[in-house]
């Protein structure tokens, strides 16, 4: 099990957390590198930590935000007390005129197209529907047709004028300060054609996706009769008392592209492969973006039925609603998916399969190899280990 905390997935990109590349041979090394803006498209190339075939919900974000591309992606955190739970997870999304329509972004209907990673709303579907709670006005309904994103605090309501200069036409803190009677309601300003709406969720979503199971980590049963999703705490609750992890390997590789840019050349995902003693299957676990496989349709590349259309991947059908949102490529997850390889040498053999620049893997490596001596071997205490590595991570960056 110390092969964990010698991997990260170098696609993280955040300037606290750096991120690791590969070089070859087993050597690892630190790097700043920031991961570069990802439009939810049918022709993207590379998902967030897995399989590159974009869903069909998206392409990217509405007009005129082009330029500001950087600018508004998803805030890992408000601050930096949130990772002790003092504040929420900040999101943005877009809100446009009622009147706004755009082939790139509508649906042939005309509704805006829905699960953007930078989610759009109309400004009737926005604003009209804040309620006031304990003070402040939140959102109650789902943005975009995502379904973690609901019962959010409004913070601020920014906009650029017509000589692109950023303004901030509504904040909750200048409101706060203001008296009762002279307190506004977040609004739509009638010179903007479009503006961005900062959102802040409960102190819990900056530990993990329930407010009663703490810590961004998920385990999938894919061979269960049913498969099953559990994540945060409750994954102690599913744990196999009589397994045994008896060994661990390093796998790292490329994403596979057909044209690779000096920069895909150079960068490597890795995971750890896990044997268990029953025999029956192996486990992989890997850490990759936040919310990368809820916001990109449930897809993984350790799912056999990872382009399965009819029936979807099990995968997605197992996700529950707080974890379906837009991914950070600036926040992580800890990803815990059974495989159906007994053993290294069949996870190997799919591996191979699934090598080519049209398929899943380019130039994977098993650079280590190693047997667990670790007493706390069981799936229990791997259950444990894994928690308690996201709580070092949230340790170093306060």
């Amino acid at each position: 099990m110390s092969l964990l905390v010698q991997y990260c997935d170098n696609e993280i990109g955040d300037e606290e957390w750096g991120s690791w590349s590969y070089l070859g041979q087993g050597a690892l090394t630190q790097t700043a590198e920031s991961a570069a803006a990802i439009s939810w498209d049918t022709d993207a190339t590379n998902a967030p930590g897995q399989q590159g075939d974009g869903d069909a919900q998206g392409d990217g974000s509405a007009e005129g935000q082009e330029e500001e591309e950087d600018e508004i992606q998803q805030p890992a955190l408000s601050k930096r007390q949130s990772l002790v739970g003092v504040q929420g997870l900040t999101f943005h999304a877009q809100i446009v005129r009622d009147d706004y329509v755009d082939k790139k972004h509508c649906l042939p209907s005309g509704e805006l197209k829905p699960r953007r990673p930078l989610p759009q709303v109309r400004e009737r579907d926005f604003f009209a529907k804040l309620v006031l709670r304990n003070g402040a006005w939140v959102v109650r309904d789902p943005l975009n047709g995502w379904p973690a994103l609901c019962n959010l605090e409004v913070r601020s309501v920014t906009g650029k004028t017509r000589f692109r200069r950023i303004e901030r036409v509504w904040s909750a803190e200048a409101e706060a300060a203001k008296p009762l009677d002279q307190r506004k309601k977040p609004f739509f300003p009638s010179h903007m054609k479009y503006v961005r709406v900062s959102l802040r969720g409960d102190p819990w979503t900056a530990h993990g996706w329930a407010p009663d199971s703490k810590g961004f980590a998920f385990w999938f049963h894919a061979l269960r009769p049913k498969p099953l999703l559990v994540h945060g705490q409750h994954m102690l609750k599913e744990a196999d008392p009589s397994a045994r992890i008896s060994r661990a390997h390093l796998l790292s590789h490329r994403y596979a592209k057909k044209r690779e840019s000096p920069k895909d050349l150079l960068t490597y995902h890795s995971a750890v492969v896990l044997e268990w003693n029953h025999g029956r299957h192996c486990t992989v676990v890997e850490l990759a973006w936040l919310n990368g496989l809820g916001g990109y349709g449930g897809r993984s590349n350790w799912c056999l039925d990872l382009k399965s259309v009819n029936p979807p991947p099990a995968l997605r059908t197992a996700l529950p609603p707080e974890m379906i949102q837009p991914w950070r490529n600036s926040m992580a997850e800890l990803r815990v998916v059974d495989h159906p390889a007994r053993n290294i040498d069949e996870f190997k053999k799919f591996v191979e399969q699934h090598t080519g620049t049209d398929k899943r893997f380019l130039s994977p490596d098993f650079s280590q190899s190693c047997d667990v001596a670790l007493s706390h071997n069981s799936e229990v205490s791997h259950y444990a280990i894994v928690l308690f590595l996201l709580e070092i991570r949230i340790a170093l960056l306060l």
